[in-house]
C-alpha cells in the first residue's frame, strides 16, 4: 500500500505527467492535483489493499487464547482466565 500511495502521489504531482489547469496559479494547480489524488485513491485503495495484503503480512487477525476456568492449568504461553484476565503458564486463579 505504501508503494502504491507513493507512486500515485508522484504520478499526480503537477508537472510530472500533466498539469491541471495548464496555466493556473500554483495554489490552484496544487489543490486540483490534491483533489484528483484523493478521488483516485478513494476509488482504488480497497482493490489494491486486497491485492497487496497477502504480501505485506500485517493484516493477520489476532486469535484470543481459549478461555479456561478457575483451578484449571494454563498450558499455553498465555491464557484467558474467566474470559477477562490473562495469566502466564500455571493455574488459573
Amino acid at each position: 500500500m505504501t508503494i502504491f500511495t507513493a507512486l500515485l502521489f508522484v504520478a499526480l504531482t503537477p508537472g510530472i505527467f500533466l498539469t491541471i489547469p495548464p496555466k493556473g496559479k500554483p495554489i490552484i494547480v496544487a489543490v486540483t492535483h490534491g483533489v484528483i489524488f484523493a478521488v483516485i485513491y478513494a476509488i482504488t485503495h480497497k482493490a489494491v489493499y486486497h491485492f497487496t495484503k497477502q504480501y505485506e503480512g500485517f493484516q493477520e487477525q489476532y486469535v484470543f487464547p481459549k478461555p479456561i476456568k478457575n483451578g484449571e492449568m494454563c498450558e499455553a504461553q498465555t491464557c484467558m482466565c474467566n474470559g477477562a484476565e490473562i495469566a502466564e503458564k500455571g493455574r488459573c486463579q
